[in-house]
């Protein structure tokens, strides 16, 4: 087996997304050119550019709501940088320099949000969520192309698209990088109500999908849709029995997308008085549900309601199906407004650890308020006291590979996708989520060997050196930083090992799904499809 980590969530081809405006720089190409300034879309001084200054102040990234620095290639003043939202984070450079360092699968995830399409929209561009899919599947063939042609020809490049376990194996243990195509959107093949799909056109639209290679799919992402509700989880959601203004709608929740929610904190929950979205899966999202396990299609369980996701539960046990999740938090290492229903509860680990599936931790865990350190036998315990960095990360980490046992734990980085990237422990930005206690001197030092046996010094690109230390995880190119700074607080081989198998647990989650599909326990052991 070779050893190697996976990224389970993945947005590279973003700036195609959102109407074409707000994500800046191309995945691939010359990086003069495909990572230069983004003044032509954000403006002088990133004044424009609206959504990325308003979320990466929202969600502690520390910028100005009033613009921000613009310069990219050569000297990259401006971005990318760890709590930068609307920047190219995955060009091809820098994906190759995390493949050096053992990344060997990766989930590219097809990315839309209509809302904010609607604030800037480049000319000729839709809203709508499979427009921006359509796009996003092949920009991603057109790199796999443009790689081969720089390696000698068709199939001779690192980037590799893969439709089956086998496949992606055979990728894998060439050294290579397997990318597994997914969709992550608001509306599904464009089903806001159950009135907007019949049955065969769900089945249609998964075929077509299928046919183009995609193989992992979230049914549910923000708000509700024609497949079931989404978790109550972020300032977008209005609680529709809340009132105008309350502790359960407070001041500055909008109304993008509506639920009514009931009591949780029985599980747990906090969250604006520990309110859970009602609403689990629609009898369109059984359906769902039963045509991704009889094609053998990852399901990822992220976003999803409590209740869809027990839904969920209930038919993937009858037909001994797995599933996953891709960037996850954890509701026992959360504290306060952060232990909200998107959060993984204990029990619903297990159900996915006996399902043979796989959890991955999201790399932006929160700050030194809103998550604890995690003490569990037999891992190394790590203080968590540098908060919104690596050391934030490795709470998640650690939980998630005691929670699992012995199973493979992913990464879900989220690059691209409005996410906040661990920042940096050291230097001018040091625990953007707050610090206490004395000053860390644990800092990872160049070169360095990664967990996988490369031996890697900073990444240059252009005039500017990037350095874990004091930029974070800037881009997917530190992603084997993130490991060895994970080294450098303490964790030794057999805590890492869960994650350094992640690639290959990933694969036999597939394969298990691949040996359901279609089978006695997909078609014998389902409930019926509702009437």
């Amino acid at each position: 087996m070779a050893a190697g980590f996976a990224d389970l969530h993945n947005h590279q081809f973003a700036q195609l997304a959102y109407g074409g405006r707000t994500v800046w720089g191309a995945a691939c190409g010359d990086p003069s050119e495909a990572l230069r300034s983004c003044c032509p879309a954000h403006g002088p001084h990133g004044i424009c550019d609206f959504v990325g200054n308003i979320v990466s102040r929202v969600q502690g990234g520390k910028g100005s709501l009033f613009g921000h620095g613009v310069g990219g290639y050569p000297d990259f003043k401006g971005w990318p940088r760890w709590g930068s939202m609307t920047h190219q984070a995955v060009h091809e450079d820098w994906l190759h320099r995390a493949v050096q360092g053992g990344l060997r699968l990766m989930v590219m995830l097809a990315v839309n949000n209509k809302l904010l399409c609607k604030i800037r929209r480049a000319p000729g561009r839709g809203c709508g969520d499979m427009e921006a899919v359509d796009l996003q599947l092949r920009a991603a063939r057109e790199m796999e192309a443009h790689i081969d042609a720089k390696h000698g020809g068709p199939g001779q490049g690192w980037y590799r698209i893969v439709t089956t376990p086998t496949e992606a194996r055979a990728v894998i243990n060439a050294d290579k990088l397997a990318v597994v195509l997914g969709i992550e959107v608001d509306h599904l093949f464009g089903c806001h109500t159950e009135a907007d799909l019949t049955e065969d056109r769900l089945r249609q639209e998964l075929d077509s999908y299928h046919a183009l290679g995609v193989r992992h799919i979230f049914p549910i992402h923000f708000g509700n849709n024609g497949f079931g509700g989404g978790a109550f989880e972020h300032g977008l959601i209005w609680d529709v029995g809340g009132g105008l203004l309350s502790r359960r709608n407070p001041l500055g929740t909008l109304r993008a997308y509506r639920i009514h929610t009931c009591d949780g904190r029985d599980l747990g929950y906090e969250y604006r008085t520990g309110r859970r979205n009602v609403q689990g899966l629609t009898g369109l999202g059984t359906i769902l549900i039963r045509e991704l396990i009889t094609r053998g299609m990852i399901i990822d369980l992220d976003h999803m309601s409590a209740a869809s996701k027990a839904d969920t539960f209930d038919l993937c046990e009858a037909a001994d199906y797995p599933v996953v999740t891709g960037h996850s938090g954890f509701l026992e290492i959360s504290r306060g407004e952060h232990r909200h229903e998107r959060q993984l509860h204990p029990d619903e680990i297990e159900r996915i650890r006996r399902l043979g599936g796989m959890v991955s931790f999201i790399a932006g865990q929160g700050t030194l308020d809103q998550i604890d350190t995690w003490r569990g036998h037999p891992r190394t315990t790590i203080e968590h006291t540098c908060g919104g960095t690596a050391n934030s990360t490795v709470q998640a980490y650690l939980y998630a590979a005691t929670a699992m046992g012995c199973a493979p734990v992913g990464l879900g980085t989220d690059l691209n996708g409005f996410a906040v990237l661990p920042g940096p422990r050291f230097g001018p930005h040091a625990a953007p989520g707050g610090h206490h206690g004395p000053a860390p001197d644990n800092p990872v030092r160049y070169p360095f060997n990664t967990a996988t046996g490369t031996r890697l010094d900073t990444t240059v690109t252009g005039r500017r050196s990037f350095d874990i230390n004091t930029d974070g995880v800037a881009h997917v190119g530190l992603l084997p930083d993130l490991l060895a700074d994970f080294q450098a607080m303490g964790l030794n081989p057999a805590d890492l090992d869960p994650l350094l198998r992640s690639a290959d647990g990933y694969l036999a989650v597939w394969e298990k799904a691949s040996k359901r599909a279609a089978g006695p326990q997909a078609q014998h052991q389902l409930p019926p499809s509702p009437a």
